[in-house]
C-alpha cells in the first residue's frame, strides 16, 4: 500500500489545499462584498437619476394639467365677461319700449288721415292696414323721436 512518507505527503498536500481553499473562499467573499459595494453605489446614483428624472417629468405633467385647467376658467370666465358685456350693452343701447298714452294716440291722429278708405300716415307718406297700425307707426317712428324716447337713427323726423 502506502508508504508512512507517502501517507504524510498526502495528508500535507490535502492540508495546504484545505488552507488555500478557504483562503480563496475567503478572499472571494471579500472580493463579492466589494463588488456589491460598487454596484449599490452605481445603482444608486442611477436611481437618483431616475427618480429626478421622474420628479421634473411629475412636475411638467402637473403644469400642463394646470395650465390646462386655468385655460378652462379663463376661457369660461371671458365668456361670461362677454355675456355680461353684451347684456350691459344691450340695456344701454335697448330701444326703450313705446307706452301707448292717449296723448300720443290723440296727437298721432293728427298726422293720419284715411285716403280711399285706407289708413295713411301723412308725415312719411305711407299707408297701412288698419288705423292702429298707422298709430303705432306714427308713435313709434314719429312721436318719441320728437319727444326724445327714441334716438331717430334712420328714421324721419317731422
Amino acid at each position: 500500500m502506502f508508504s508512512v512518507l507517502d501517507t504524510n505527503l498526502l495528508i500535507q498536500a490535502n492540508w495546504r489545499g484545505r488552507v488555500m481553499r478557504n483562503e480563496f473562499l475567503d478572499i472571494k467573499k471579500k472580493a463579492i462584498i466589494v463588488q456589491s459595494y460598487f454596484r449599490m453605489q452605481r445603482a444608486l446614483k442611477e436611481y437618483k437619476i431616475i427618480s429626478n428624472q421622474r420628479q421634473v417629468a411629475a412636475i411638467l405633467i402637473q403644469s400642463w394639467v394646470r395650465r390646462f385647467l386655468a385655460g378652462k376658467k379663463y376661457q369660461k370666465l371671458k365668456r361670461e365677461y362677454r355675456y355680461q358685456i353684451s347684456v350691459q350693452l344691450y340695456h344701454q343701447n335697448k330701444p326703450n319700449k313705446p307706452t301707448k298714452r292717449s296723448s300720443d294716440c290723440t296727437e298721432a291722429a293728427k298726422y293720419s288721415t284715411l285716403r280711399n278708405t285706407v289708413p295713411h300716415c301723412e308725415v312719411c307718406d305711407m299707408d297701412f292696414e288698419s288705423t292702429l297700425l298707422v298709430y303705432h307707426h306714427i308713435i313709434i317712428d314719429h312721436l318719441d323721436v320728437a319727444h326724445g324716447r327714441e334716438d331717430g337713427n334712420a328714421r324721419f323726423v317731422f
